[in-house]
């Protein structure tokens, strides 16, 4: 075995040296210590000359090129080194054979040499990563995500705060004293490091390649904390660069109004809509022999049929255009809002996280005997529970328990904790969470839910359960509740013999069954959240004793922790989301309906007829989010209306009014849409010259040059003539404004001589 510090390579006159130590000759020659020190070494000595034998005895000493006997040898920090070149080849020993060859040393010291840069590398990699993990902030997460108005994707907003996190971390971090802190040589080594990993992280707006382009983002990262998230998000997000239809919209230039729609979109909806006809063509007919040629004739160019087909087919126009289009009939039954009835019925902070196994229970399991016949026999299962507990108090906020016959534990036994957690914590702010490494807590389903009830998470490193302080808060619990109950088994999955009972005396009939089990479960959980602690007060008590920076949780972020969830598609909601069905007795109500909530929803899912949407809702609303996570809108609960007129009350009647008054607005908007589409669409036979010298100003001279003299000329006449206005305005506002001071210099000095003529009165009086 070749250890780092066997070989040493010298740069000479000659050429390189090979010295390599005396372990090594030792072991690999056969050579014992006691002949190097007392014969070879002293042999080499006694031939130098008299001023390098002086030379010998210092604690550094390498001979250069004066030559010598056999075993040249050198001494570097304490231990003795030995040339290659002179060491003895002769027989029977052979010593130079049986090391390695002199350029396999050389190798073996280049291949240590790379071997230790790429560890400090990664090791330098290794601590930047843990320095920066600790910035991260999920305040930053949910400051972003607040900001954008909830339209940033989830992935984007937990990238836009890691990347805040780095910004950070390289700011903080600037002098060579603390660069070496984390292992790397120079300030340059450290930046290129952090580009390395950031490379490959890959964040969303924080994509870095070398350390040059990470120097150069740094430049101008402020330091106030609210700039500082402002300075990470993108500008680019929601542009329209790259749209056609809609930008450029159609003008009046004999009234300067300007149409709401441009002239793609007067034409294929007017096509789409073809009012006053029953005839309705293929949308590839209408592409083919109204779009197309009638934007020919102004000559621009049509977008694509795909393009075309998407604006008609969205749904936020269809809901406008299709009662010209089907009908009032098809309008009324698939389209329009509806008054939803009634039945006619009468009738109304630091917190930490564990799973452990607490009390056994028996249960009767299937099993398949010899015969493959199957019959029920009664076993003995752990009820494996996940239990959710304030640090500062010992409260044993939330829990829940694996279903019988199973112990292990699930993410969806964590949500369910956690949900009775911020419940009993009175829905308001609860600021970190801390578990361990347990696939109920690191699951990402799990993880983002965590972060929707907690402003910060984290989990403790594999291997370092006593960083959990669950550890410590539920193997109190166990020892002082549950140890006197016949089924405790054990404390934890580690427990020592003295604290596990013998269980040659139980059987499975001793054991109580899964429905009792969990009942004496929660009377221990209520003993110890009310059992004084050394302190006088008891766990409920300091619970009470909020963070003052405690605030009530506002209900979107209720309903993520919450509510029920559920994918739909826009298509059918008519103005409403029944989540549960059309039967379901609470539904919830599409604010703005054929206006800004239904364009809000097409935004946000992509302009689809059939897109979907994720409602997560409760008994006090439903929100609305996109499928990859950005939230859309609030929908409150809707009031319900009655079938029979003699079981109205006073609400049914206000309900039945304001979904009447839905359905009224709907069909205005509409007939309005109509109405504008068909405006814009008669303007085009007036609009040849002016139209085609809006949209190509430099083909308008084609036309004609008889029209363009004329059109030049009654322009010239109008400027020339608003000028002249412009000059005489000018001149009477000058005189006017002449008079006023003038007046009010005169003014000025009737004031002052009024006040001298009172002064000299008032020294007269004095001197008499």
């Amino acid at each position: 075995m070749i250890l780092p510090n066997d070989i040493l390579i010298r740069e000479t006159s000659d050429g390189p040296t090979v010295w390599v130590s005396q372990r090594m000759v030792v072991e690999r020659c056969g050579v014992s210590d006691k002949d190097l020190r007392t014969v070879y070494r002293l042999r080499y000595k006694s031939s130098l000359p008299t001023s390098w034998r002086k030379a010998a005895n210092r604690s550094e000493f390498f001979l250069g090129s004066v030559p010598g006997k056999s075993w040249r040898w050198g001494r570097k920090n304490g231990q003795y080194y030995y040339d290659v070149d002179t060491i003895p080849n002769r027989k029977p020993c052979c010593y130079r054979d049986r090391l390695p060859s002199k350029e396999e040393l050389i190798a073996q010291v280049d291949e240590n040499r790379l071997r230790d840069s790429r560890e400090r590398q990664a090791e330098l990699r290794r601590s930047i990563r843990e320095a920066v993990a600790e910035l991260v902030n999920e305040e930053d997460a949910n400051w972003i995500r607040i900001y954008s108005g909830y339209q940033l994707p989830l992935a984007t907003v937990r990238d836009y705060a890691r990347a805040l996190a780095w910004c950070r971390f390289i700011c903080r971090t600037t002098t060579q004293k603390q660069v070496q802190l984390y292992g790397a040589a120079t300030i340059g080594r450290f930046y290129e490091a952090c580009a390395e990993v950031l490379a490959e992280l890959r964040l969303s707006n924080f994509r870095v390649g070398t350390a040059a382009s990470l120097r150069k983002k740094m430049i101008g990262f402020p330091s106030d904390p609210e700039q500082q998230r402002l300075w990470i998000i993108s500008g680019k997000a929601g542009n329209s660069n790259r749209r056609i239809v809609g930008k450029q919209p159609l003008i009046d230039y004999e009234t300067g109004e300007i149409f709401r729609f441009d002239i793609h979109e007067a034409i294929m909806f007017r096509a789409y809509m073809n009012p006053g006809n029953p005839e309705k063509e293929h949308l590839q007919e209408l592409y083919d022999k109204i779009y197309c040629p009638l934007l020919s004739e102004f000559q621009i160019a049509p977008v694509a049929y795909r393009t075309f087909c998407n604006h008609i087919t969205r749904f936020s126009k269809r809901i406008l255009m299709d009662l010209e289009r089907h009908g009032a009939g098809y309008y009324k039954k698939h389209l329009l809002t509806y008054t939803p009835t009634e039945k006619l019925s009468y009738a109304h902070s630091l917190f930490c996280g564990d799973g452990s196994g607490l009390l056994q229970y028996s249960f009767w399991k299937k099993v398949r005997d010899d015969k493959g016949r199957i019959r029920e026999e009664l076993d003995v299962r752990n009820l494996y529970a996940i239990l959710i507990s304030d640090v500062a108090s010992g409260y044993i906020a939330g829990w829940s328990f694996s279903p019988e016959g199973f112990s292990k534990e699930t993410p969806d036994m964590v949500m369910e904790a956690v949900r009775m957690a911020v419940r009993n914590g009175g829905n308001q702010t609860m600021f970190e969470f801390v578990s361990d490494n347990a696939p109920g807590f690191s699951q990402g389903e799990t993880r983002e839910f965590l972060k929707c009830a907690f402003n910060r998470v984290r989990r403790i490193k594999a291997g370092n359960s006593q960083a959990n302080p669950a550890e410590t808060q539920f193997r109190l619990f166990k020892n002082s509740t549950l140890r006197s109950i016949r089924s405790f088994v054990r404390s934890s999955h580690n427990a020592s013999i003295k604290n596990r009972a013998n269980l040659d005396g139980l059987r499975a009939e001793d054991y109580p069954d899964y429905a009792t089990t969990i009942a004496i479960f929660k009377r221990a959980v209520e003993d110890w959240n009310n059992k004084p602690m050394p302190n006088g007060k008891t766990p409920a008590e300091m619970f009470a004793n909020k963070n003052p920076e405690c605030r009530p949780l506002d209900a979107v972020s209720l309903r993520l922790i919450n509510g029920s969830r559920t994918v739909l598609s826009i298509s059918r909601m008519r103005g409403f989301i029944a989540p549960e069905g059309g039967k379901a007795e609470v539904k919830y109500e599409i604010p703005n309906y054929s206006t800004e909530g239904i364009q809000a929803i097409q935004r946000a899912t992509g302009y689809g007829y059939d897109s979907k949407v994720e409602a997560v809702y409760d008994r006090t609303g439903c929100d609305l989010y996109s499928i990859d996570g950005r939230f859309i809108l609030t929908c409150p609960v809707t009031e319900l209306a009655k079938m029979a007129h003699i079981e109205k009350t006073d609400a049914h009647r206000r309900a039945q009014l304001h979904h009447s008054h839905r359905k009224q607005e709907q069909i205005y908007q509409s007939e309005q849409f109509r109405e504008r589409v068909q405006e814009a669409y008669s303007k085009l036979d007036d609009m040849d010259y002016d139209t085609v010298a809006h949209f190509h100003p430099n083909e308008a001279k084609a036309i004609t040059n008889d029209a363009y003299d004329t059109y030049a000329a009654l322009t010239l006449q109008q400027k020339r003539s608003a000028e002249r206005t412009l000059k005489r305005n000018q001149k009477t506002q000058e005189r006017h404004e002449e008079k006023q001071r003038q007046q009010a210099r005169e003014d000025i000095a009737m004031a002052s001589l009024e006040y001298r003529k009172k002064k000299i009165s008032d020294i007269s009086k004095y001197l008499k």
